[in-house]
């Protein structure tokens, strides 16, 4: 049988991540096998390894995001043949730094608003009121971000629900709705399908949909993932924090 190896988190906020054997599992009737050709890191991985955000039994691995190969396909899949190149999971209005403005339009943002001015919150109230809205997602749920969304819809008369990233605050107002939306939570979902295979395939091959930011690449193989992870919490902006595999 083939060998696998993986870079694991040994224990609860424990550093650095160690690369070793890990079991290669043959998928179920429903499931595929991907070889990974890279992976990428999120800020949320970040949280789980150094905060130990959500609930694990250790060792464990992290990430949800990659790309790579089809290398097996269970019994009953029809939509997946060996050797088939897939995807993991990658993310209207958004905020951004103001250099970043004309870069996130041209991915389609119709507004953009400048996280860092005093009284964004204020001017995103006013754009949300001006329109039919029928959420608030929070794709970071760090630095202030959701203390910043519960404010905004606070004071909108348009939006009174948000979906984050990360579990939601014990107390939020009265009349706000705050859910978790973790990627993986699409799975076998209508939303996940909707993404996944009735927009995502046609898009990425007509351009409507861009691969992007751009990529960085620390480095390949998995003893870099670690670096990976720390070049994302020092900061990076308008790129992808990758490791070649």
């Amino acid at each position: 049988m083939a060998s696998n190896t993986a870079a694991w988190l040994v224990g609860e906020k424990v550093k650095p991540l160690e690369v070793k054997e890990a079991p290669y599992t043959l998928p179920g009737d429903d499931e595929i096998l991907v070889k990974n050709a890279a992976v990428a890191v999120n800020p949320v991985d970040g949280a789980v390894q150094d905060l130990a955000i959500f609930p694990k039994t250790y060792p464990t691995i992290i990430g949800t995001d990659l790309a790579g190969e089809v290398v097996e396909v269970g019994k009953s899949v029809t939509k997946f043949n060996k050797g088939d190149r897939v995807l993991g999971f990658g993310t209207g209005t958004v905020t951004a730094s103001k250099k970043n403005f004309d870069y996130v339009k041209k991915l389609g943002a119709s507004q953009v608003f400048d996280y860092n001015k005093a009284n964004v919150v204020d001017e995103i109230v006013a754009a949300l009121d001006s329109q039919e809205t029928v959420g608030i997602f929070d794709a970071a749920s760090f630095n202030g971000a959701i203390e910043a969304c519960i404010e905004l819809v606070t004071k909108a008369k348009s939006v009174k629900f948000i979906s984050t990233v990360r579990p939601p605050p014990e107390e939020v107002p009265t009349g706000v709705t705050v859910k978790m939306a973790f990627a993986t939570s699409l799975q076998g979902k209508d939303v996940g399908k909707a993404i996944f295979d009735d927009f995502l395939p046609e898009a990425l091959a007509s351009g409507k949909y861009l691969a992007a930011p751009d990529p960085l690449v620390i480095g390949k193989g998995l003893e870099h993932v670690q670096a990976g992870l720390d070049k994302l919490k020092a900061g990076v902006s308008a790129q992808k924090v990758v490791i070649a595999l």
